[in-house]
C-alpha cells in the first residue's frame, strides 16, 4: 500500500523534535481510522514512558501509576512470533483473555475503547517500544485493511523510533557538555539514580559524590543516600529536591540539586529523568537564609523560620518574633528540616550560615 508523504515526514520530524510525537500520532491514526495512537517504551527495569493522542492520552494517565503491575501478554506474544509487522488483539489473544485482561477491564472499557492493534520496536539497549493504536467499541476490531496499511508505515515508524532513541542519547551526552561549559560539575540519571550521562567535573567529586557513566550515584553517608533516594521518587513527581552535602577530605561542603527533565517526550525512547548539578557553598558573613531558601523550596513562612535558625533564634522567640504560636513555629521547622534533608537544628543553622556542613 502506497503511504502519505505527510504522514511519514511528519514521524521523522517528530525523532527530531519529541514535542511533535503527538502530533505525528495523530496523523497516522486518522490516516488508519483509529480512534487513537500512542507510543510506550520500557527505558529500564520499572521506568515505563508513553506519549498518546489527545483522546487516548486520559486511558493512558489512568494506567501509568500502574504499568509496574500490569503484564500485557500480547508484548511477549507479539515478540515470540518473530512478526515484524502490526498485529491485532485478537490475533494474540482470545476475546475471554481480552475481557480477562486488567488492561482492557480496568482502562479501556471504561473509556468505551474496545480494540487494539500494535508493534514491538526491539531497541539496541535491549529496551523495546511500542506502537498502540486503539479503536471504540462499536466501531468492531480493526480489519486486514487497516492492518496492511499500519504495515506500510511500520518502516518508517522504526527508524523514527531508533533515530529518536540516538538523538535522545546526544541530547544527554550534551546537557552534561552544556554544564561543563558553565562549570558546573553535572550530568543526566535515570528514575533509579544511574548516571546516564556526566562531566568530567562531576566525576572529580569523588570521595563526595560518586558517578560514573552506568552507575549509580552513591554517597558515603547511609543518610545521605536515603534522602537522595527520597529526592528521587519526588522528581518523579515533577519536583525538584536540593540536598546538602557535608565537605569530606579537603573537599568544600555541597548542595546536590536534582531537576526533572521536562516535556513531551525527553525523550520516551530514553532513560533521562532528571539532571543533577552540583553547587559549592561558600564561607560568608552574612547568612544564605534567603538564597538556600529557594533551593530547598521553602514558603516565605518557611524561610523567615530557617532564617530565625540561622540567627541562633529559639522557636519561642521566633514565635513571638511573627505572631504566631509555637506549635506552628514547630511544624514549619518540621517542613524545613525535611525538605533539607537534615535531622538537627544545629545542622540547619551550620548549612544557612554557610559554614562547614555537619560535625
Amino acid at each position: 500500500m502506497r503511504t502519505n508523504e505527510v504522514i511519514v515526514d511528519a514521524l521523522y520530524e517528530a525523532a527530531l523534535v519529541p514535542e511533535t510525537w503527538p502530533t505525528a500520532l495523530e496523523g497516522l491514526a486518522r490516516e488508519v481510522g483509529a480512534f487513537g495512537a500512542a507510543i510506550v517504551a520500557s527505558v529500564a527495569a520499572s521506568n515505563w514512558k508513553y506519549v498518546a493522542t489527545e483522546g487516548y492520552k486520559p486511558t493512558y494517565e489512568a494506567m501509568a501509576p500502574s504499568f509496574t503491575r500490569l503484564e500485557n501478554p500480547r508484548v511477549q506474544r507479539a515478540i515470540a512470533r518473530q512478526y515484524y509487522g502490526f498485529l491485532p488483539d485478537l490475533d494474540l489473544c482470545t476475546q475471554d483473555e481480552l475481557d480477562a485482561d486488567p488492561i482492557y477491564r480496568e482502562f479501556l472499557y471504561p473509556y468505551g475503547l474496545a480494540w487494539t492493534v500494535g508493534t514491538p520496536i526491539p531497541m539496541p539497549t535491549g529496551d523495546v517500544g511500542m506502537y498502540d493504536l486503539c479503536q471504540r467499541r462499536e466501531l468492531g476490531p480493526f480489519t486486514a485493511d487497516q492492518v496492511a496499511l499500519l504495515d506500510a508505515y511500520r518502516p518508517h515508524l522504526a527508524r523514527a523510533a531508533l533515530l529518536s532513541l540516538r538523538l535522545g542519547m546526544v541530547r544527554l551526552r550534551t546537557v552534561s557538555e552544556v554544564l561543563s561549559g558553565l562549570r558546573l560539575p553535572g550530568g543526566v540519571i535515570s528514575e533509579t539514580g544511574r548516571v546516564l550521562s556526566c562531566n568530567e567535573e562531576l566525576i572529580a567529586l569523588a570521595p563526595q559524590i560518586t558517578s560514573q557513566s552506568g552507575d549509580r550515584i552513591a554517597f558515603r553517608d547511609r543518610r545521605l543516600a536515603e534522602t537522595f533516594v527520597a529526592a528521587l521518587a519526588d522528581v518523579g513527581m515533577g519536583v525538584a529536591r536540593s540536598i546538602p552535602v557535608r565537605a569530606v577530605e579537603g573537599h568544600p561542603p555541597l548542595v546536590l540539586h536534582v531537576v526533572p527533565l521536562r516535556g513531551a517526550a525527553f525523550d520516551v525512547f530514553t532513560a533521562g529523568t532528571a539532571i543533577v548539578v552540583a553547587t559549592s557553598v561558600v564561607q560568608r558573613a552574612q547568612p544564605l537564609a534567603s538564597l538556600l531558601s529557594g533551593l530547598f523550596d521553602l514558603t516565605p513562612a518557611e524561610a523567615r523560620v530557617a532564617s530565625g535558625i540561622a540567627n541562633g533564634g529559639s522557636i519561642g522567640a521566633i514565635a513571638a518574633q511573627w505572631g504566631v504560636s509555637r506549635e506552628t513555629v514547630r511544624s514549619q521547622l518540621k517542613v524545613v528540616m525535611d525538605k533539607s534533608g537534615l535531622r538537627r537544628q544545629s545542622d540547619l543553622a551550620r548549612l544557612l550560615q554557610s559554614q562547614i556542613l555537619f560535625d
